[in-house]
């Protein structure tokens, strides 16, 4: 297939897993599949347009209940994270460490978790893709995207 545009229903069918097309773009959808490697559009890549994504989820309602949070995402999902999993998965790289452009994970010391570090004392949005806690042991650093609270949400409890 060359690279272009595909803009007609036939077309786009016979594609497979094309990205979601973004209104900026209407039913115009950039193939640039030449060869082993991908040719960006004229004006090169529109972010949305860059790979395929799912529809961005939006959360409506978050509350620390008990121990527990509570989220309500906009598909009518409820999600409950006891605080504890919450916090022993928090994402940052104190945390879960780091990966070098080798690949190679380093992680720092073990954090020792005393009772503080499973309350919390704050709960911040981030753009419109994450929330923030602060736990009352001072531990702010991590960053829950939404598709990670939702995936520690149907793992359960622990």
């Amino acid at each position: 297939m060359a690279a272009g545009w595909l803009e007609d229903s036939a077309e786009l069918a016979g594609v497979g897993n094309l990205p979601r097309r973004s209104a900026e773009m209407g039913n115009r959808v950039w193939c640039g599949r030449l060869g082993p490697g991908l040719v960006p559009p004229p004006g090169g890549w529109h972010p949305p347009l860059a790979f395929a994504t799912l529809p961005p989820m939006r959360l409506l309602d978050m509350q620390a209940i008990g121990a527990e949070l509570a989220l309500k995402w906009d598909d009518g999902g409820e999600s409950f994270i006891p605080l504890e999993a919450l916090r022993r998965a928090c994402p940052c790289a104190g945390c879960k460490g780091e990966v070098d452009a080798l690949g190679q994970l380093h992680q720092g010391p073990e954090i020792a978790l005393t009772a503080a570090s499973f309350r919390l004392a704050r709960l911040s949005p981030v753009g419109g893709y994450a929330i923030q806690p602060t736990w009352t042991d001072g531990h702010n650093s991590g960053l829950y995207p939404f598709a990670y609270l939702k995936r520690l949400g149907e793992a359960g409890p622990g």
